[in-house]
């Protein structure tokens, strides 16, 4: 129910009725959905300064059933968009009002931090093969942005490679 705008749906008691031969059992389920909250106004904010630039990111739509789920993924869609472009300690949070009529103002609000490129690629402990391969694998070169994706589908390359017990690949951050 709450990703149809019944934010406060909830089941309040459960009452059981034995059979006579006490082999049987009813269950009452007392539920309350409570009110239907819609989503108001929506608004991104990058470092504090609105954006219209996030409209398929942002799951939700203004006037529609309030969808915890819709909103959640938002949060990380917004977080992963800036880690994969550099901004590798950007957080996400959020303001939420709830006006009187069950309508929820929503302003999510990025702090994108330092941006940061690849520096120095460095592969260590390996016996196994050549290092060359590890690096093709790896497919990242120093000066790149960062994307935090990119590195981790190079950690899952490297471990698909079969060699290797453990893949780990540490960052040593060192801002732009």
């Amino acid at each position: 129910l709450q990703q149809a705008g019944f934010h406060e749906a909830g089941i309040f008691t459960i009452n059981e009725k034995f059979s006579r031969n006490r082999k049987f059992v009813d269950l009452t389920i007392t539920a309350d959905a409570g009110p239907l909250y819609r989503a108001g106004t929506i608004e991104v904010l990058i470092d504090g300064q609105p954006t219209n630039n996030f409209s398929k990111v942002v799951e939700l739509r203004e006037n529609r059933a309030f969808d915890l789920v819709k909103h959640k993924r938002t949060l990380r869609a917004l977080e992963t968009y800036f880690r994969n472009r550099g901004y590798r300690d950007c957080k996400v949070e959020f303001d939420a009002k709830d006006n009187s009529d069950n309508v929820i103002d929503l302003q999510y609000k990025v702090s994108r931090g330092d941006s940061f490129q690849i520096g120095s690629v460095l592969v260590v402990g390996n016996r196994t093969t050549k290092k060359g391969l590890i690096e093709r694998k790896l497919n990242l070169s120093r000066g790149a942005i960062y994307d935090a994706s990119r590195i981790l589908r190079a950690r899952r390359r490297i471990q698909a490679l079969g060699y290797f017990a453990s893949v780990r690949i540490e960052e040593i951050v060192d801002p732009i």
